[in-house]
């Protein structure tokens, strides 16, 4: 981790910066920078960017990194958009960890501890990101706690949860060098690009993980650009949907997972039920439904679960099915330490490719 000072004039560890685009968004954002500000994580940092506003957006931002030394602002002399003005967010930050909050939404109370705290816990090969829920906010409301709980989403997401956009640009917190190595935001596009990148990720082979909370407040504004060109921006999305379905396989520079969502949708699905079957015939002592079970599932279980199969999770929900007539799986840990057994067994079966 990168080394920077607070405040005081005492070194910490750099985890995480927040990369905030801001256009004439002088009516919002000190709520934003306080949200940042009240995080209950010290190590990070917050960048923001002005994109050639004419309001007191810089002066706003200003005062905040005149009071604390964790705050920055980088100015572009004219509007360039969103896409440029977090790349160059992006460019300005060492911190291992980046998330994008955009000038008129704000953060609740440990939504960076969280996502930071499952991130690094995370294996960083697999693991581009982790994300939390979000919750939309009326125009002219304050910061306010969230209302609601938390809705139920994959555990794990990847390319094959497509077609549609996985989570709105301020949900996830994503490793830097990830962003570095797709190229950041399209600064060709002006809408959908958040999905477009994700997309872009996913297609590398990476997951995203999900945190259970609301950690993020998404401020419905009647000027912005989804109602206001929603035309356009359907035509964005539809955009980015259709890419997803393209066999990029014979390109020179194919991502991991070249061919078309509906390939690895198939071979999810199939692997799905394969792997929860396996589970009931294991619990149920048939050696003979196992061996003929596990001859049907891919040997190549990684590249599975780049796509986003959660491996253990399918299993386990073959143990709770089982749970039900045997007495030993009737306890959560019991369970997962039965899936966790079973995906350690097939993951040492010898390979048949080629």
């Amino acid at each position: 981790m990168t080394e920077q000072h607070d405040p005081d004039g005492e070194a910490q560890d750099l985890q995480v910066s927040v990369i905030v685009p801001a256009m004439d968004d002088a009516q919002f954002l000190r709520a934003c920078l306080r949200s940042i500000r009240e995080q209950w994580f010290p190590a990070l940092e917050c960048v923001v960017v002005d994109d050639g506003s004419s309001d007191d957006t810089v002066r706003i931002a200003e005062e905040f990194a005149e009071k604390d030394a964790r705050f920055r602002v980088v100015s572009h002399p004219t509007n360039r958009g969103p896409s440029a003005a977090r790349n160059t967010g992006l460019a300005e930050t060492s911190a291992p960890l980046v998330t994008f909050l955009d000038a008129d939404d704000f953060l609740y109370k440990q939504s960076l501890k969280r996502r930071v705290d499952a991130l690094e816990a995370a294996d960083p090969e697999m693991v581009a990101g982790t994300f939390c829920d979000w919750q939309s906010t009326p125009q002219n409301q304050g910061p306010k706690q969230p209302t609601r709980k938390a809705a139920t989403k994959h555990s794990v997401v990847g390319f094959v949860h497509g077609p549609e956009c996985p989570f709105i640009v301020t949900a996830p917190i994503v490793r830097r060098s990830v962003l570095s190595d797709v190229g950041g935001f399209d600064e060709s596009l002006r809408t959908a690009e958040d999905f477009e990148l994700w997309i872009r990720i996913l297609r590398q082979g990476y997951t995203f993980i999900y945190v259970p909370m609301i950690g993020v407040a998404y401020r419905q504004k009647s000027d912005g650009l989804v109602f206001s060109e929603s035309a356009f921006h359907a035509d964005s999305a539809v955009s980015v949907i259709e890419q997803q379905y393209e066999d990029l396989s014979g390109h020179d520079d194919a991502p991991r997972l070249s061919l078309p969502l509906s390939h690895y949708q198939k071979e999810h699905a199939q692997a799905r039920r394969l792997l929860r079957t396996y589970a009931l015939a294991a619990a149920n002592d048939k050696p003979d439904d196992v061996e003929r079970i596990s001859r049907l599932i891919p040997t190549d279980l990684d590249s599975l679960a780049r796509a986003g199969l959660d491996v253990e999770s399918e299993l386990g929900a073959g143990a709770w099915r089982a749970s039900k007539v045997i007495a030993e799986l009737r306890t959560e840990e019991a369970r997962n330490d039965f899936a966790a057994q079973l995906a350690e067994r097939l993951q040492a079966r010898p390979s048949t490719d080629g």
